[in-house]
């Protein structure tokens, strides 16, 4: 019920920013995400086009991804 309520006030523009797992932002069709950042690396490259795919839908928007990771990656 948590992740639901914080997934709609994100939905409504209550809240700005969404923490979430690649589980949960794939639930995510909102047209004025400006920017996705990835924690940790998707685990194939369709996976990650699908996710970043989450920002930018607005054509009017400029939306950035991206990926955090090390040397060690």
């Amino acid at each position: 019920d948590d992740k639901i309520h914080k997934q709609d006030c994100f939905m409504i523009d209550k809240v700005g920013v969404i923490v979430a797992t690649s589980a949960v932002g794939m639930g995510v069709d909102k047209s004025d995400v400006g920017l996705v950042i990835h924690y940790d690396s998707s685990d194939s490259r369709e996976n990650y086009i699908q996710e970043a795919g989450r920002a930018g839908r607005d054509p009017h928007l400029s939306a950035k991804c991206y990926v955090l990771y090390s040397d060690e990656d």
